[in-house]
């Protein structure tokens, strides 16, 4: 048992110190060959935007916050669907073909939701409940 001690801890703080150094967070769009890639920056920054309450804030159903987020994200689609049409553009300019289909579509709801509530563990008789 004793020989072993001095093994463990030096793979024990071998393993602790080189796992402490984290690499740079990525805030460039695209890497170094042009592909697109996903940042910590940029997710965290919708993160904010969307939870922060002096823009957003928290969404429920029905609420003002709600159609706040819903025509954001509705925004940042458009956006992304110029960017779609200008890689297109671009490509067919230089005579090149990109496969890309920039369509969308949005469901929108009419505002009202019924809950139907049978059997309740309160009551014996089946309940309805209309929300306006």
């Amino acid at each position: 048992m004793l020989p072993i001690n001095p093994i463990y801890w030096s793979i024990l703080f071998l393993t602790l110190f080189s796992s402490v150094g984290l690499p740079a967070p990525k805030i460039e769009l695209f890497n170094e060959f042009g592909s697109p890639q996903i940042s910590e920056h940029r997710i965290l920054s919708h993160v904010y935007e969307l939870s922060d309450p002096n823009k957003i804030g928290f969404r429920t159903v029905g609420t003002r916050e709600h159609a706040a987020g819903d025509a954001w994200a509705v925004d940042h689609v458009k956006e992304l669907v110029r960017l779609c049409e200008d890689v297109k553009a671009a490509a067919s300019v230089v005579g090149k073909s990109v496969d890309l289909v920039c369509e969308w579509d949005r469901q929108q709801g009419s505002g009202t939701h019924k809950l139907a509530m049978h059997y309740c563990a309160y009551e014996t008789r089946p309940m309805t409940i209309d929300f306006l």
